[in-house]
């Protein structure tokens, strides 16, 4: 150090590192007097070399903020790291991780102080960039969201604490799932659940913790997290006239109806699933709403027929077959499904002529739709479906007592 100041005066950049390399060996063994005047003699050296605005002079301001911070000198750090703030900001064409780090230093400075207002507002701020810059997963930015979660609680903020929580808890998941480690990421959600304030974050942890019990084969204490989580939704949410809102609620009621399914309690599914469609009716902004309804329709016709409600059965399935004529016009292929299933359900109430009518129909959209091959080597497609439904049309013929047709 000594022969470099000597050969090349205190403005050299040479010089200027070395000043700054013992002023952070003197910070970090806690000589903050020896490093600020170090650091000091590298920001005069800088001004001397660069001019006043340059980013190396807002790394100067910089490391001499913190260490007016490290010696708890609060009003002359937030000085010393807002002009490296702005210094850097002038100087550059967008923000960048350096200009977060500062916007985070000045966060820190604010937490300390006690000022948990001011603290989240820079926070936030780094948060902002650093998001635009890294992934979710990255190191930076779960660190922060745990300071942010802290913060928002010492500001009597628990919903924002809460959301943090949240993102540590789905980025942690995500790394789970990428592990397959079930075990562990319930655990996370467990956590989760016993937060005494509650929120919708904990509605959908107790979702997440059913998920997983689920997959476990431990249905009764998925139901119970089910449930939980339902009626936590229930008793936050008072206005029901949000699409957004109406989904959130449809989500566990159509959770609870697989569920039942799992437990062969099917009376009990398909009053979970009505409720899921009663609300599914109602969305109007969302894609593909009629396709997700005529799903949720299925899964009510197939619970019906496992349940012998063949009565309810023909009336639902009518509906379906409107919304796929609406959709995808009389003759889609998606209609031999429900016109075969229509004629079955027709058959078992001894309606033949109905159930012949609807297996006629069925017929009509296969014939139609059935590919033509010169290449005899495959069978074509439908085919075989073709011949099953003519099997149908014989059984019910033979339902009539008409073995002359059953026979042709």
């Amino acid at each position: 150090m000594k022969h470099t100041l000597e050969k090349y005066g205190k403005a050299h950049p040479d010089v200027i590192s070395s000043y700054d390399n013992i002023g952070h060996t003197y910070c970090a063994m806690g000589c903050y007097e020896e490093a600020f005047q170090n650091c000091q003699e590298a920001s005069k050296g800088r001004i001397n070399y660069f001019g006043k605005k340059h980013k190396e002079i807002a790394e100067s301001h910089r490391n001499l903020g913190k260490l007016f911070f490290y010696q708890g000198n609060i009003t002359q750090a937030l000085e010393k790291l807002q002009t490296a703030f702005e210094i850097r900001k002038e100087l550059s064409d967008k923000f960048d991780l350096i200009l977060a780090d500062i916007l985070k230093d000045i966060g820190n400075v604010h937490y300390v102080n006690g000022d948990c207002k001011s603290a989240l507002e820079y926070f936030e701020f780094f948060l902002q960039i650093k998001s635009s810059l890294l992934e979710s997963s990255h190191p930076d930015i779960i660190n922060l969201w745990k300071i942010m979660a802290k913060t928002n609680l010492l500001s009597f903020q628990p919903e924002k604490a809460l959301d943090y929580i949240s993102k540590i808890a789905h980025s942690q998941r995500e790394q789970l799932l990428y592990s397959n480690n079930l075990e562990k990421e319930l655990s996370v959600y467990e956590e989760m659940v016993k937060f005494k304030n509650e929120s919708l974050l904990q509605a959908r942890a107790h979702s997440d913790c059913g998920l997983i019990l689920a997959k476990y084969g431990k249905f009764n204490k998925a139901a119970n997290h089910f449930e939980k989580g339902l009626s936590l939704k229930m008793k936050l949410i008072s206005d029901m006239n949000d699409d957004y809102v109406r989904r959130i609620i449809q989500t566990s009621y159509l959770n609870l109806g697989r569920l039942s399914i799992e437990q062969g309690n099917y009376r009990k599914a398909i009053d979970f699933y009505q409720e899921g469609r009663k609300l599914q009716e109602q969305i109007t902004t969302y894609p593909r709403r009629k396709e997700h309804l005529i799903n949720i329709y299925q899964y009510i016709i197939d619970l019906m027929i496992k349940q012998e409600q063949y009565q309810l059965a023909p009336s639902t399935c009518e509906v379906v077959i409107e919304l796929i004529q609406q959709l995808q016009g009389n003759m889609s292929k998606e209609m031999v499904r429900y016109f075969c299933q229509m004629s079955e359900i027709e058959y078992s109430l001894g309606n033949y002529s109905n159930a012949l009518q609807y297996a006629n129909l069925a017929l009509d959209v296969v014939e139609d739709t059935l590919e033509v091959k010169v290449d005899r080597s495959s069978i074509p497609k439908g085919i075989i479906q073709k011949a099953k439904i003519l099997s149908s049309i014989a059984k019910i013929y033979v339902a009539q007592n008409n073995d002359q047709m059953a026979l042709h």
